[in-house]
């Protein structure tokens, strides 16, 4: 069945706001030029796909105009922005597969919310990278401990590089599924800092840019204090960018989605939009990951 009372103007709005989106549409839909003009409608399916296509909430498609984002952090370049709204899309969809899952809270997400206290952060810290000899044990470790670790040097395409000295990273911190971001234009060393940087905050129970004017010294002093009690080798493995770019741990949760049932296989792919024989090799590769 049709559904006939959606706004077209939202669907043309969706559009200019998200060219990439509308090609995939496109693809997918071949009278999408038709609902755009109100000369034709979806089906309430094909509302559905629209919506994880473009990244918005079913009801938005029958409101008069979209609600504006509001994101964690004002300011920044049109990639800061995008790559924020990149992690933010993975969070949320992360919380909700976790939720369906039957996840709680992180212990340590937010332990440390009422005050800064040095030893006890650096107590979380030990527990969760105590031992580590390199960046990438690093990245295992925080995302075995709950974490999405995203790395990447570029937004959406290598066209739109990371200005690293813009940011060398972020992380937007919630109970569930915290997620950081780090600029993979930088060097190893600091994205060792700015992982370490990052747990701080989530342990502190906030979200934080790194190299963004700081108001929070102890954070700083005592991730550079423990990044050198480490010790690491400054060497790194490489991965493929599309890894990288989702983080292993978000793959491997959209994985176990699609095995439960709470996703499709077509959801996989409107969400990452990766090509269907990637996401069966993942598949394949992953069966039995634990999330």
């Amino acid at each position: 069945m049709k559904v006939d009372i959606i706004n077209p103007s939202i669907l043309r709005e969706l559009v200019q706001k998200f060219p990439e989106g509308a090609q995939r549409a496109r693809k997918k839909f071949k009278n999408f030029d038709r609902w755009l003009l109100g000369e034709d409608c979806p089906t309430y399916n094909q509302l559905v796909q629209l919506s994880k296509i473009f990244d918005v909430p079913f009801g938005n498609f029958f409101l008069e105009k979209l609600p504006q984002k509001s994101l964690p952090f004002e300011g920044g370049s049109k990639n800061f922005q995008d790559a924020v709204m990149h992690a933010k899309r993975v969070q949320n969809w992360a919380r909700e597969i976790l939720l369906e899952f039957g996840h709680e809270g992180l212990e340590y997400a937010g332990k440390c919310r009422g005050g800064f206290d040095e030893d006890v952060v650096v107590e979380e810290l030990k527990k969760m990278f105590g031992g580590v000899e390199s960046f990438d044990e690093m990245v295992k470790r925080a995302e075995e401990k709950g974490m999405f670790v995203l790395k990447s040097g570029y937004i959406k395409n290598v066209r739109r590089a990371l200005d690293p000295e813009e940011f060398k990273g972020f992380v937007l911190y919630d109970s569930i599924a915290p997620v950081v971001f780090i600029n993979n234009r930088v060097s190893v060393r600091e994205k060792a800092f700015t992982l370490l940087h990052a747990t701080v905050h989530v342990l502190m129970g906030e979200s934080a840019v790194f190299d963004w004017e700081s108001k929070e010294k102890n954070c700083f002093k005592t991730s550079a204090k423990f990044l050198e009690e480490l010790g690491l080798k400054e060497t790194e493995t490489a991965k493929p960018s599309v890894i990288n770019y989702w983080s292993e741990r978000f793959l491997t949760l959209l994985v176990e989605a699609v095995h439960s049932g709470i996703l499709l296989y077509t959801d996989l792919v409107d969400i990452t939009g990766l090509s269907l024989k990637k996401l069966l090799s993942l598949l394949e590769d992953k069966p039995d990951r634990q999330v």
